[in-house]
């Protein structure tokens, strides 16, 4: 069996990336110096899997009280929260939810990347201390950019926006811009 290989964000689409995301693809794409541009994809893929998990717990506590199971992962987890429990808290509210108000099965690039690629794996190699030289730096850039992309083209980027409130009202933080919302 072939392994599915995602859209990956296509270009145009860029501008509806919520802001912080879209302001780290493009200080990774601005990057030239290996090392520096492997941390830039490291902190994409992080704010990736938190946006994941943001969003799928923000839906779970809107819609229901928190199931014992899950508040008991929060509590233990919120002690260290690693990238792995991030990615733990994740399945677990989209699993909690009884009435998800996304389709995230159906948009979910995450779980079968992280699955097929061990992209934590990846993150922690980097995140704990490795100095790599440049060659190791740029080829591991070739290989994970692809997939990064490809889990950025996910809808749950685009059909999700960021609005932050503030003294002269809410906007949604898109790309480089600030639009007010209701």
């Amino acid at each position: 069996m072939a392994k599915k290989r995602f859209e990956p964000l296509k270009p145009e689409a860029e501008e509806n990336l919520p802001s912080p995301i879209f302001q780290l693809l493009q200080a990774y794409r601005a990057d030239t110096q290996p090392f520096r541009k492997v941390h830039r994809l490291v902190d994409l893929l992080e704010w990736a899997i938190k946006w994941h998990t943001v969003v799928a717990v923000a839906d779970l506590l809107q819609q229901q009280e928190l199931p014992e199971r899950v508040k008991l992962m929060f509590a233990e987890g919120l002690r260290t929260p690693s990238l792995g429990i991030w990615m733990l808290f994740y399945r677990e509210a989209v699993q909690a939810l009884d009435k998800p108000r996304l389709p995230y099965r159906e948009w979910d690039r995450l779980e079968q990347l992280e699955k097929r690629h061990n992209l934590i794996a990846f993150r922690n190699a980097y995140a704990h201390g490795a100095t790599p030289p440049d060659e190791a730096c740029a080829k591991d850039c070739d290989r994970i950019e692809p997939l990064v992309l490809q889990l950025l083209g996910s809808a749950i980027f685009g059909e999700v926006g960021l609005a932050a409130a503030r003294r002269d009202g809410i906007h949604v933080l898109r790309g480089e811009n600030r639009e007010a919302c209701d």
